[in-house]
């Protein structure tokens, strides 16, 4: 019990220490690419089925109008459909095996185990962009790699989705 509570506030004590709050994004492919011209006129449209307090659709838009796209309400040259499917918090504890050789041992013997615990947000969204007849689409994952409080996480989060989709574009 002791070691746990040893853990716990060594855990504790890590992630009050970490100076920024890192995330990474994956996709379920190799992902989109799309010739960005400059001037082309891009209509967003924008679903939040669960309601998600968020600023994604307004991020990506000054992010567009940051790369030269003029953002229009309909027919755009190159449409962008994103669905923002979930924002939700992780967590799991895991016992590991500390020592290997309970295992030659036998099950009799007495073995140590730690206790992994791990704590995350998780952000995903789906896109789908047409031009000129073409159209591309993925699954976008964000994850924090530790846990920070809700809004810092959504806003890291959101950030490394619309970082994401701006290198979808060349």
């Amino acid at each position: 019990m002791n070691k746990l509570i040893l853990v716990f506030a060594a855990l504790v004590f890590l992630a009050c220490s970490k100076p920024a709050l890192t995330s990474f994004v994956q996709t379920n492919n190799e992902g989109i690419f799309i010739k960005a011209v400059p001037h082309q006129s891009v209509s967003l449209e924008f679903k939040n089925p669960s309601n998600i307090p968020t600023k994604l659709d307004e991020k990506l838009i000054n992010a567009l109008k940051n790369k030269g796209f003029n953002i229009v309400k309909e027919n755009g040259a190159l449409e962008i459909r994103l669905n923002l499917v979930d924002f939700r918090k992780f967590a799991y504890i895991q016992r590991i095996n500390n020592h290997s050789y309970g295992f030659f041992y036998g099950p009799f013997m007495r073995v140590d185990y730690d206790v992994e615990m791990e704590n995350y947000y998780l952000m995903q969204a789906n896109i789908q962009m047409s031009s000129a007849g073409q159209s591309q689409s993925t699954s976008l994952i964000a994850r924090t790699s530790y846990l920070a409080d809700a809004k810092e996480s959504k806003e890291a989060l959101e950030d490394k989705i619309i970082a994401q989709i701006m290198s979808f574009f060349y």
